[in-house]
């Protein structure tokens, strides 16, 4: 009986190390990857909807995995901006160029396999602005 309870506790010990998911942060590292097409980004002052721009539907997001990032706009000649990003707590920082140094920094609000949702905030004069940018597959 013994030899039964131990064999049974290892057993237990090995299917609780391998049957440990990637964390959060993995899973939103790999569901960001590939192309997202803009939708539109609201705006909002001190939490009130204020406006909408569906101008966004013509720009086109792709995330590598190498860590670089390619921002496609069609209405400026194909336009096309390169850059870094990192994925990591729930913010997506975004950055021209090589150099995270004065990178965007946005909280990721939504990500599936076909939406991502994710918004910068700041304070001007007083006012608490919230831009939320919509992207779909």
């Amino acid at each position: 009986m013994n030899k039964f309870l131990r064999l049974t506790i290892a057993l237990f010990m090995l299917l609780t190390v391998f049957s440990c998911g990637k964390d959060e942060q993995d899973d939103d590292s790999l569901l960001i990857l590939g192309t997202w097409a803009g939708v539109k980004i609201d705006y909002y002052e001190n939490n009130k909807f204020t406006r909408l721009n569906d101008n966004l539907a013509r720009v086109k997001f792709t995330f590598n995995s190498d860590g670089t990032l390619s921002i496609t706009s069609i209405d400026i000649e194909n336009e096309n901006n390169a850059g870094k990003y990192t994925v990591k707590d729930k913010t997506l920082t975004m950055s021209e160029g090589d150099d995270l140094a004065g990178a965007l920094v946005f909280k990721i609000l939504k990500l599936t396999s076909t939406e991502l949702v994710f918004a910068e905030e700041y304070t001007e004069d007083g006012i608490l602005y919230r831009e939320e940018w919509h992207l779909k597959r």
